[in-house]
């Protein structure tokens, strides 16, 4: 981070710290406020915030996956699966959460269950560079490196192709 983006991020904190004088029951300025702390390495600061907006809406998704957003930073993986899996119990579930359980698993080498969540994650909705570095690395750790290598071809653009 440069001096000027920690600047920027502590200006930022200060200004949702008087946000949260003013209204603090607001669960959205609570994440905002963690995830400023967690964007300058105050996970601790982060999570607490994270856990205040769950105190305030407790079925808060984005709440959620934030808390374990920064279990895994702090690489507590174990405790982080425990949190996503209970939030699983949907019938659609969120499909960032699919994918950071995934990411819970294949921390802890297990690499055919993160498969299996990126792969829900996918079928929820999930998309983009990171779903398609997990679910690819994943694949390679579970010894498919011919589907792997298919999946970057066929989703990479053109110029960053593999041929």
């Amino acid at each position: 981070m440069t001096k000027v983006e920690r600047q920027n991020s502590d200006e930022g904190i200060r200004r949702y710290e008087a946000f949260l004088e003013i209204d603090p029951d607001n669960p959205l300025l609570w994440i905002i406020l963690g995830d400023l702390y967690h964007e300058t390495g105050r996970t601790v600061e982060g999570l607490a915030c994270f856990e205040k907006a769950l105190s305030k809406d407790p079925d808060n998704p984005v709440a959620r996956a934030r808390v374990g957003n920064v279990m895994i930073t702090q690489h507590r993986f174990a405790e982080a699966e425990r949190l996503y899996r209970s939030f699983l119990g949907a019938e659609a579930p969120d499909p960032a959460v699919l994918h950071n359980y995934g990411m819970t698993l294949l921390f802890q080498r297990r690499p055919g269950e993160a498969l299996e969540a990126f792969r829900r994650a996918e079928e929820e909705g999930i998309d983009g560079i990171q779903s398609l570095a997990y679910t690819t690395y994943a694949l390679h750790q579970c010894g498919e490196t011919g589907p792997a290598f298919s999946r970057y071809r066929n989703r990479l653009p053109s110029p960053l192709r593999i041929s």
